[in-house]
C-alpha cells in the first residue's frame, strides 16, 4: 500500500481487476483450471524453481567470471614479472652502455693525444729536415771555399827517395 492511500481504494482496485479479467474471456470459454492446493502456492513453487534456475545460472556465471579473473590475475602477474625482468635487463644494458661510452670517450681522448703527438713529431721532422738542408748548404759552401778556384791541379811530384848510397851513411 502506498502512502496516502486508504485500504478501500486497494480493495476497489482488486475488484476492478477481477471484473476486467472476467470480461476479457471470450463467451463460452471457462477459466483455466487451477491446482486444488491453491493458485498462490502453485505460482510460488514455480517462481521458486525459476529462481533456483536463475541462481544456478548466476553461480555458473560467477564461477566463469572468477575463473576468468584468476586467469587474468595470473597473466597480469606473469606480465608484471616479465616487465620487471625486462626492466632489470634494460638497467644492465644502460650500465653496459655507460661503460662503453666511457671507454669510447677515453679512446677518443687517447686518439686525439696520439694525433697531437704525431703532429709534433712531423713538425720536429720538418725542423730537422730544414736544419739538415741548412747544414748541408753550409757544408757545401765551406767545401767550395776550401777548394781553390777551378784551376787545373798539377800533379805533385813524388817525394824523392833517397838512393842506396844515402841509406848507408844515415
Amino acid at each position: 500500500m502506498k502512502n496516502g492511500q486508504n485500504p478501500s481504494e486497494d480493495s476497489f482496485r482488486a475488484l476492478r481487476n477481477i471484473e476486467a479479467e472476467l470480461f476479457e474471456r471470450a463467451p463460452g470459454r471457462t477459466a483455466e483450471p487451477q491446482p486444488p492446493a491453491g493458485r498462490d502456492s502453485w505460482q510460488l513453487n514455480r517462481e521458486v524453481l525459476d529462481l533456483h534456475r536463475k541462481c544456478a545460472d548466476l553461480k555458473d556465471e560467477l564461477e566463469a567470471a572468477r575463473t576468468l579473473l584468476t586467469e587474468q590475475n595470473v597473466l597480469a602477474a606473469s606480465s608484471l614479472s616479465a616487465l620487471r625482468e625486462v626492466g632489470r635487463d634494460l638497467e644492465r644494458a644502460r650500465a653496459d652502455l655507460q661503460k662503453k661510452e666511457e671507454e669510447k670517450s677515453a679512446l677518443r681522448t687517447e686518439l686525439e693525444q696520439e694525433k697531437a703527438r704525431r703532429e709534433n713529431i712531423r713538425e720536429q721532422l720538418a725542423r730537422e729536415s730544414a736544419h739538415r738542408e741548412e747544414i748541408s748548404g753550409l757544408l757545401r759552401g765551406a767545401v767550395r771555399a776550401e777548394t781553390p778556384a777551378e784551376t787545373p791541379a798539377k800533379p805533385r811530384p813524388a817525394p824523392e827517395r833517397p838512393g842506396r848510397f844515402a841509406r848507408r851513411f844515415f
